[in-house]
């Protein structure tokens, strides 16, 4: 048993370090931190308390990792079953690039844009924008 989990722990340590060899994709995001790094180094930190604890101690922290992943599905369940239906729409064509902005509102454009959460409007408007943008 202290076997297979010093070989996870050590799996986790290699996916930590694997993480940080492209620094540039692993820090894009928040999520790509937490996938690529947090999550690894979490499951390393439990399998070493799994690994440090009295039988007894194991039993606790096993516990409470069980009883946690049951708070955290459920959470995501009622999240994904109750997540609001969300619909935006602008024209396309509304943005281009822009030198100093990276993009922005097309010069001459008159459009209109829309947001909706579960059928009811948020905010319907009319966007016009003069030839010097």
């Amino acid at each position: 048993m202290r076997r297979g989990a010093a070989v996870l722990l050590g799996a986790c340590l290699l996916l930590i370090a694997a993480g940080a060899v492209d620094p540039e994709e692993t820090l894009r995001s928040p999520a790509s931190i937490a996938w690529r790094i947090g999550l690894p180094a979490a499951a390393a930190l439990l399998l070493a308390a799994f690994l440090a604890l009295p039988a007894s101690g194991r039993l606790a922290l096993g516990s409470a990792v069980a009883a946690l992943t049951v708070v955290e599905a459920g959470s995501f369940g009622l999240h994904w079953f109750w997540r609001p239906h969300v619909e935006t729409w602008i024209e396309p064509e509304y943005y281009q690039d822009h030198a100093s902005f990276g993009y922005g509102p097309k010069p001459g454009i008159s459009t209109r844009a829309w947001k909706r959460v579960d059928g009811r409007s948020v905010y319907d408007v009319r966007y016009s924008i003069d030839e010097r943008g």
